[in-house]
């Protein structure tokens, strides 16, 4: 893309008329040099714009939201013709209060520019494009350049330590004291009694039985779970992205802290399809916070049916889901899954929705820090 200065072609423009009319000595040689002043500097930028290169580079590539990031832009001209004007226009896409930056380039010369940027919200970001004009010598031509970097940032929600996340039961989220039969584990046989009156008789060993002459009872190995799963509601619920990015930011706080406690975790996304990631230590915590940093708010999926449909529920699951507001209808669907889940607690982001009492409310992902505040 190029733009020629208007004052220029209507000199031209003129001297051609008067070559033509008069045709004096004079008028041929102010033709002939706006021609060639015209055509040089045409050549001139064309050989500029071709050998004029720029590069990006920060300190990190990965960071988390208003996190400040230092930019080095490099623009060099690699031929043996001097640039005499260079207009950097723009050095990142999101960037609006970039300040333009002019200067010289001398042959083979390079010069660094210096910039600092944040991000407000997570997701993954491309460098640049950089957007040069080029003049010539004469200020007759402008050509503009496009340069694309191909370098990309990734901007992570802002984690949250957790000491310890105070949920309303005896024990601590993501492990489960198993004391009753409740629990047992019908594939492992722990031990073989006699049989005591008030037995269920769906325990009585038949084979052993027969063998002994009297009834026997197979005691099962009680077992527990330590797995967590997180539902995270990315669907259209949100009335900006400031409260996407709280939800954002409570989850994968939530998430380091099981991963760094060794707790074993699933985590589904909702959006416009559904995504999922599961865990077990800190090792696994970068492919969950890829996860919730890349899928952003869209799409009507019900967050409640793959809860229902792909979470196996039992008591003893322990499912946390976290939205950034409980639409009308939704709680009392959420509440009938309460029914078989004796663990199952409810996150919501928004400020002014109606408050309800088994609703956990964290309007400031900060708040997360000191765990749940939760009231029945």
């Amino acid at each position: 893309m190029y733009k020629i200065n208007k004052s220029s072609i209507i000199i031209l423009i003129i001297s051609i008329w008067l070559v033509a009319t008069i045709g004096s000595e004079v008028f041929y040689r102010i033709f002939y040099l706006i021609f060639f002043s015209l055509f040089f500097s045409i050549l001139w930028c064309i050989i500029s714009k071709k050998n004029i290169t720029a590069n990006q580079d920060v300190d990190k590539i990965y960071c988390t939201t208003n996190e400040e990031i230092n930019l080095q832009t490099t623009v060099e001209n690699k031929s043996v013709l001097p640039i005499p004007y260079v207009e950097v226009d723009k050095i990142f896409i999101i960037e609006d209060n970039f300040k333009k930056d002019y200067f010289s380039l001398m042959p083979l010369e390079k010069v660094t520019l210096n910039n600092k940027i944040n991000f407000k919200y997570r997701g993954i970001y491309n460098l640049g494009p950089i957007d040069i004009k080029l003049w010539d010598a004469f200020g007759i031509i402008c050509f503009k350049k496009r340069i694309d970097i191909g370098k990309k940032i990734y901007v992570y929600p802002k984690i949250h330590y957790i000491d310890n996340l105070k949920l309303p039961n005896y024990r601590p989220l993501g492990t489960h004291k198993a004391k009753s039969s409740t629990n047992e584990d019908y594939t492992s046989i722990r031990n073989i009694r006699g049989y005591v009156v008030g037995d269920n008789l769906k325990r009585v060993h038949w084979k052993l039985s027969a063998k002994r002459g009297e009834l026997q009872i197979k005691e099962y190995d009680i077992s527990g779970t330590n797995a967590v799963n997180i539902v995270l509601d990315m669907t259209e619920v949100y009335k900006n992205m400031d409260l996407e990015e709280t939800a954002a930011e409570v989850c994968i706080s939530i998430v380091e802290y099981l991963l760094r406690n060794k707790i074993e975790t699933t985590l589904y996304v909702v959006s416009n399809k559904l995504y999922f990631a599961d865990g077990k230590n800190i090792n696994d915590f970068k492919k969950m916070s890829n996860l919730i940093a890349t899928v952003r708010a869209k799409g009507d999926l019900d967050a409640i049916d793959v809860v229902k449909d792909r979470i196996k529920l039992n008591k003893n699951s322990t499912i946390l889901y976290i939205t950034g507001r409980i639409l009308s209808g939704k709680i009392n669907r959420l509440n009938k899954i309460k029914e078989y889940v004796n663990n199952f607690y409810i996150v919501s982001c928004d400020d002014e929705e109606e408050k309800q009492s088994n609703v956990i409310y964290i309007t400031n992902s900060i708040d997360i820090k000191g765990g749940f505040i939760y009231e029945k």
